[in-house]
């Protein structure tokens, strides 16, 4: 789980947590001592970790995997491109590298196609173009 520290990420560990799973956290930052639904922990950064290679030494013997990271901004702290293109990507070659045959994404760029976004909208993603 990555983003397991975020607020929608918080709530997917617990859940999976809760129906038996057993889940290994991701976050850039400290790992909290009192989240009781991660049986383990990873400290990974996507604005850093940009290439498969950052990803594989934790991907072993994992059967899925559930991104959840996201940022609103840039700032000094969280880069857009980073959390949302290159690191999700990375993340995602080093799945299939792995053999780790099942990912979910979890995205809100596009929810609100009315307001302005640094992304191109979902129909050109999906096309390429």
């Amino acid at each position: 789980m990555t983003g397991a520290t975020g607020l929608i990420g918080q709530s997917v560990c617990a859940r999976l947590a809760a129906d038996g799973h057993v889940v290994v956290g991701a976050s850039r930052g400290r790992h909290p001592s009192s989240f009781g639904a991660v049986s383990q922990w990873v400290r990974v950064d996507f604005g850093q970790a940009d290439a498969p290679e950052a990803w594989l030494p934790h991907l072993h013997g994992v059967d899925a995997v559930v991104n959840c990271v996201g940022v609103l901004q840039d700032n000094a702290r969280e880069d857009t491109a980073a959390a949302h293109a290159s690191g999700a990507a990375a993340l995602f070659r080093a799945c299939a590298a792995a053999g780790v045959r099942r990912v979910v994404h979890f995205s809100a760029i596009g929810v609100d196609r009315h307001q302005a976004s640094a992304f191109p909208p979902a129909s050109s993603r999906a096309t390429g173009r």
